[in-house]
């Protein structure tokens, strides 16, 4: 089972993907510094993170201390988030957007998650 570790600061979400997308084993965090201890437990597949985290680092920073690892800098990043994470986009992360159609956004995302942890 591809395994994924899901950062936001939004309770909601973080209770509702993981009902959505039951094909996919996900471990949740509210934070990146969560995050970051999950990591140290066990790797992962794919990194699911908002932009905006009001705990602590936001999600580039986080994303800049995983790559910053040799043990986990190859993990791949999706950003499920409103904010313009253009930067995230320039180092190699994928971008989605909260809001619109929620079958086709949670099918998309799930669609991502599998694509990159085939690679």
């Amino acid at each position: 089972m591809i395994s994924v570790i899901y950062v936001d600061d939004d309770i909601d979400l973080l209770e509702l993907v993981p009902l959505i997308l039951t094909d996919i084993e996900i471990r949740t965090a509210i934070s990146g510094e969560e995050a970051l201890k999950l990591l140290e437990d066990s790797i992962c597949d794919v990194i699911v993170t908002d932009y905006q985290l009001i705990h602590g680092m936001n999600g580039i920073e986080f994303m800049e201390k995983v790559r910053s690892n040799d043990s986990t800098k190859d993990i791949p990043f999706i950003f499920f988030t409103g904010w313009n994470v253009s930067k995230g986009i320039f180092k190699g992360a994928d971008y989605f957007l909260k809001g619109g159609d929620p079958d086709s956004l949670f099918g998309e995302l799930g669609f991502k998650i599998k694509k990159l942890a085939e690679k």
